[in-house]
């Protein structure tokens, strides 16, 4: 799996949660609406990643941008633990993040768009 699924994967997810909050704050039954069946998906999506981050409120995704890009970011204390964490595989390590705040989800859009362009 490259990084390409998983930052695709990642904003899916973001997109999906901001859906959900906005059904939410319309107060449509959920119910109503058809579930995704993903027994239907041929693999996993986290195959082939060497590892995963989990960003739980990613708000619009810095600490995953200092993941990929940690040179903009040269004095974060995460910098070193990512290091630690990931050594140099930071191409094998596929990032999920969680953000309800539908507000960030036209950012997040542009940062994968972003991150598809880099691969």
């Amino acid at each position: 799996m490259n990084r390409t699924t998983c930052i695709l994967f990642i904003l899916l997810l973001i997109v999906s949660i901001s859906y959900f909050m906005i059904m939410m704050e319309k107060r449509i039954d959920l119910r109503q609406i058809s579930p995704i069946h993903f027994s239907k998906l041929e693999k996993n999506f986290l195959d082939g990643c060497r590892y995963v981050y989990i960003d739980m409120g990613t708000n619009i995704g810095i600490q995953i941008r200092k993941l990929y890009q940690p040179d903009l970011y040269p004095d974060a204390a995460v910098v070193p633990l990512f290091k630690e964490m990931f050594g140099n595989y930071s191409d094998e390590v596929c990032s999920v993040g969680f953000e309800a705040n539908p507000l960030h989800t036209s950012y997040l859009e542009e940062f994968e768009n972003f991150y598809l362009k880099q691969n």
